[in-house]
């Protein structure tokens, strides 16, 4: 069930599409000389949804467009400058915190150590992976004790 005119409606529509002529079966019907009447189009089984389908892209298309003009190039990129400041004080606090918690964190090591900490934070581990994850925890080389000479009794 090969329906010849099928591709020279396809091409119609196509061109109809892209040079955002109105897609009305009796437009069509003017632009070929293979069509004698807009229920040619539109009845046969292969053809009617195939125009149905071109008139929905068109609509949608033209929907797309306005929606575009009213986010003109103007407003995108001052919504874009906006939208990087804010990225980057956000990018400015985050360093802040990261700054004053690693502070904190030495504060607390060297007033009750590892165990003063664990007592702060119930889930110390989770905790302690995100502040790793957001560079918070100072790095420092663990050096070894040196073994204290024994007492002579």
């Amino acid at each position: 069930m090969d329906d010849p005119k099928l591709d020279h409606l396809k091409q119609l529509l196509e061109q109809f599409l892209e040079a955002d002529m109105d897609i009305t079966a009796p437009a069509l019907v003017v632009a070929s000389d293979q069509f004698k009447h807009p229920s040619d189009i539109t009845r046969p089984k292969l053809r009617g949804p195939l125009f149905h389908d071109y008139r929905q892209r068109q609509i949608n298309l033209r929907e797309l467009a306005r929606k575009t003009d009213k986010n003109s190039k103007g407003k995108l990129i001052a919504r874009l400058a906006g939208a990087e400041t804010r990225v980057s004080i956000a990018e400015q606090n985050s360093e802040l915190l990261a700054a004053a918690v690693r502070g904190l964190i030495r504060s607390v090591g060297n007033a009750q150590g590892l165990k003063g900490w664990q007592a702060m934070f119930a889930d110390y581990v989770t905790f302690r992976d995100k502040l790793l994850a957001i560079g918070a925890i100072p790095a420092a080389d663990v050096k070894p004790f040196k073994p204290r000479p024994e007492a002579e009794p």
